[in-house]
């Protein structure tokens, strides 16, 4: 860790057709599957740790077939938690400051 950095880390979900939603148990652990034969449909992320209440985290994702992005932010789910969906392409995560 950088001395002086914010005190933070990243959990985060995904939705993934057949397996459910699949949570992150611990900050950098793998959470989806290895061999790309499923597609995620549904994504969230939150900050954890001492510093988590002096930023938010945004994030915007793509799904195939809507030109537009989804964006949600601080654990809120972009894409969907049923059954069906589109099916995730990117997301942009961004770390801000609150004021």
């Amino acid at each position: 860790m950088v001395s002086g950095a914010p005190k933070l880390e990243l959990q985060y979900a995904v939705h993934i057709p057949g397996l459910g939603i699949l949570s992150s148990q611990k900050a950098g652990d793998f959470v989806g599957t290895t061999d790309g034969r499923k597609r995620i449909i549904g994504f969230m992320a939150s900050l954890q740790g001492p510093d988590a209440v002096k930023y938010d985290l945004v994030y915007h994702a793509k799904f195939k077939g809507i030109d537009s992005p989804v964006s949600g932010q601080n654990g809120s789910w972009c894409g969907t938690q049923k059954k069906s969906g589109q099916t995730l392409e990117s997301v942009q995560i961004e770390i801000r400051k609150r004021d």
